[in-house]
């Protein structure tokens, strides 16, 4: 399991013509890629400090691979930056409660079922559409809202760390509780940026969302848990129904996927 040793030497200010930061250096020991070393400094360190009475607000952070000696056993260089938190920042929020399309092929309930007299209709276990061969399914509107986070000023040092970073998140979802958000509910959508050197920078963070699902009956079969952004396959089969005689196709097994990469949302203005 990868861990971290904080570095001799770390926890000092740096100041560079006015620019004062908080800087920690620390080694990372037992991650094979660059996003788990990521994590494991992310996971490990805290977000907001004080040091010398003052509070600080975490900037960046960058892993460098240094040593492998084999897989499993490689060496991480990760130094985190803190920066003084600034009183003076801006966070607008928008939101919309917005609506999407999806294919649903099994139905909440059966709220009714009716043959012709002296006949009892199949048992579908909730399949909807079935012809005798395929399940044609319906569409159904389910709710996505989307969440807009204007940040000003952001305090960035270096543009094209910040860029890399906010690219590698899109189209991840969250690790971590965020904004009152369970992991798995928050999709990273993407991140509107605009600043320049004589000027503040300026972000719009948007994220969708998806609400994480508990006791999702399909059929006879029960699912404990699907996290927001996981997708949720039906498997079927044909059984015989013995109450009508007839030959149905039932759901026989469900899988959860994870189809989006889980990463550690830490929104620079935000909470670094």
């Amino acid at each position: 399991m990868p861990y971290i040793r904080e570095k001799q030497n770390s926890g000092r200010i740096e100041d560079q013509g006015g620019d004062v930061t908080l800087v920690y250096e620390y080694w990372v020991f037992g991650a094979q890629l660059e996003g788990a070393a990521y994590w494991t400094v992310a996971t490990s360190t805290p977000v907001v400090l004080m040091f010398q009475g003052r509070a600080y607000r975490r900037d960046s952070i960058t892993v460098e691979k240094t040593a492998s000696a084999w897989p499993g056993r490689e060496v991480w260089d990760a130094r985190v930056v803190y920066r003084p938190i600034q009183a003076n920042v801006t966070v607008e929020y928008q939101a919309t409660t917005g609506s999407t399309t999806a294919r649903i092929v099994v139905s909440r309930e059966v709220v009714g079922a009716y043959a012709p007299y002296g006949q009892i209709p199949p048992d579908l276990g909730g399949v909807i559409g079935y012809d005798g061969e395929d399940v044609e399914g319906t569409e159904i509107l389910i709710p996505q809202p989307e969440i807009s986070l204007s940040v000003e000023p952001v305090p960035i040092s270096d543009p094209n760390a910040f860029l890399r970073t906010i690219s590698v998140m899109t189209g991840c979802v969250n690790a971590n509780v965020y904004a009152g958000f369970l992991p798995g509910e928050l999709l990273f959508a993407g991140a509107d940026v605009s600043g320049a050197t004589e000027r503040p920078w300026r972000v719009v963070y948007r994220l969708q969302c998806s609400p994480t699902l508990f006791n999702i009956r399909i059929g006879d079969i029960v699912v404990p848990l699907k996290r927001g952004w996981d997708y949720l396959d039906v498997y079927y089969g044909k059984t015989f129904d013995f109450q009508s005689w007839s030959l149905v196709q039932r759901p026989r097994a469900v899988y959860v996927h994870r189809v989006y990469d889980y990463v550690p949302f830490i929104l620079p203005g935000i909470d670094v």
